[in-house]
C-alpha cells in the first residue's frame, strides 16, 4: 500500500509542478506516468494496484483542467486512459510470466511509449477539430496521418518531439524502478530468513 501511495503522490506532484512551471514544450510528455502503470502491474501482486496510479492520473487531470479553465471531463482524455490501462496489463503479463529482467522490461517500456504515441496521435489525426485553436485540419489521408505522427500542425512543436520525450522518460523512470527493486531485494531476502522478525513482539 505505501509504495503505491507514494507513486500516486509522485505522479500527481510531478504533473502539477510541470503545469505551474509553464508546461515547457521541450519537456512535453516527459512524465513518470507510463512507467508507474507498467511497474505497478509488474511489481504489485494485487489487481487493485491499478487504482492508485489511476487515481493520481484522474486527480491531476482534473486539477490541470481546472487550472486551464477546460471541461473537467474531456473525451480527448479517453485514448490516454486506454493506453495507460493497456500498459498496466502489459506489466501484469510480465509479472505472470515472471519476466523481470532489465532488458525485457525496458523493451516493454519502449513498447509502451510507441503504443501511447501511435494511439493518441492517430485519434488526434482522425478527430482533429479547429477548436479550441484555429488551425488547418489534418487531411484524412495517409499523408495526413504521417503529418500527425511527425511534424504535427504548422506553428506548433513537432509531434516526434513528444515521442522522443516519452521514450526517454519511460526508460529513465522504469530503470529507476528496476534499480529500486534490485536494492530492496537483499533486504526482503533477509526478512524471510527463519528467526527474523520484521515487527517487534510484546
Amino acid at each position: 500500500m505505501v509504495p503505491a501511495l507514494i507513486l500516486t503522490f509522485a505522479a500527481l506532484l510531478y504533473r502539477l509542478l510541470f503545469v505551474l512551471a509553464g508546461a515547457p514544450v521541450d519537456w512535453a510528455n516527459f512524465s513518470p506516468l507510463a512507467s508507474i502503470f507498467l511497474c505497478s502491474g509488474l511489481f504489485f501482486s494485487a489487481k487493485r494496484a491499478i487504482l492508485f496510479p489511476a487515481l493520481g492520473l484522474l486527480v491531476s487531470d482534473t486539477l490541470i483542467n481546472v487550472y486551464f479553465h477546460a471541461p473537467l471531463i474531456d473525451t480527448r482524455m479517453i485514448p490516454g486512459y486506454f493506453c495507460f490501462g493497456m500498459i498496466f496489463l502489459l506489466g501484469a503479463w510480465l509479472r505472470h510470466h515472471h519476466i523481470t529482467r532489465p532488458i525485457p522490461v525496458l523493451l516493454a517500456a519502449v513498447s509502451s511509449s510507441i503504443l501511447f504515441y501511435l494511439v493518441t496521435n492517430t485519434i488526434d489525426w482522425y478527430f482533429d477539430a479547429p477548436l479550441p485553436l484555429s488551425i488547418p485540419l489534418y487531411s484524412k489521408t495517409f499523408a495526413g496521418w504521417l503529418q500527425a505522427l511527425t511534424v504535427g500542425h504548422p506553428g506548433f512543436a513537432p509531434t516526434y518531439l513528444f515521442l522522443r520525450n516519452t521514450v526517454i522518460s519511460d526508460l529513465l523512470f522504469t530503470s529507476l524502478f528496476l534499480l529500486t527493486q534490485a536494492l530492496l531485494r537483499p533486504h526482503r531476502a533477509s526478512s524471510d530468513l527463519p528467526g527474523h522478525f520484521t515487527h517487534p513482539t510484546v
